[in-house]
């Protein structure tokens, strides 16, 4: 009796056994992903990673906004800023041009002076600097009365400072949105370009003098 009684026994702690095992395996498998299915912690990071333009209050641009008649000194900062300074003249972007200072695209009576390589004193850095400023301010307020809305005229001087005065040729959507004061249209519209993968910065610096428009 005492054999068969510790029989029983051992069946019964066998079968225990087998039953926490299952119930471990189960456990461990919840939470882990099938194979070639992404994970949706990854996802969620690599979302939040994708910087967004915000709108903030204290940058709201209000209706009663005054149009300067010279860029502001936070607009001719971040240009600065994200210009970058060549104090030698290097190759442009197109083939055949050269550039300097803070973008400047040397013009044919400035390549008599200056050939691939020169140095460039300061001076003339910030001269070029002031005429080319000057020249983006003028023709984005010109843009701004076109829009019909002076508030929008540092994101159009940082456009045309950078991508020229006929900038709109090749933007054709984002014009017509910001003609139609669709801001967050335009904003969205200016992400979908070539400018957008080559200077990303630039474009969420657009997007944001945007959406800070007050409605």
């Amino acid at each position: 009796m005492k054999i068969i009684g510790l029989w029983l026994l051992c069946l019964t702690l066998a079968a225990c056994n087998a039953t926490n095992n299952t119930t471990k395996g189960a456990q461990g498998t919840q939470g882990v992903n099938p194979p070639n299915e992404p994970s949706v912690v990854e996802t969620t990071t690599s979302t939040q990673a994708e910087p967004r333009v915000a709108h903030t209050e204290s940058a709201c641009v209000p209706s009663d906004y005054i149009l300067p008649t010279e860029p502001p000194v936070g607009a001719l900062a971040l240009l600065r800023e994200r210009e970058g300074k060549e104090s030698v003249v290097v190759g442009g972007y197109q083939q055949g041009s050269l550039r300097a200072g803070h973008g400047h695209l040397l013009t044919r009576q400035d390549k008599q002076k200056y050939r691939l390589g020169d140095r460039v004193d300061q001076r003339q850095i910030d001269r070029w600097f002031a005429a080319d400023t000057q020249k983006a301010w003028h023709t984005a307020v010109a843009q701004a009365q076109e829009i019909g809305e002076p508030r929008v005229v540092e994101a159009l001087f940082a456009m045309v400072y950078q991508n020229g005065e006929l900038w709109f040729e090749k933007h054709k959507k984002t014009w017509r949105y910001l003609k139609q004061q669709h801001w967050d249209a335009a904003a969205s519209e200016a992400e979908d370009s070539l400018w957008f993968r080559q200077t990303p910065l630039r474009v969420r610096d657009f997007q944001t003098a945007l959406r800070n428009i007050c409605p």
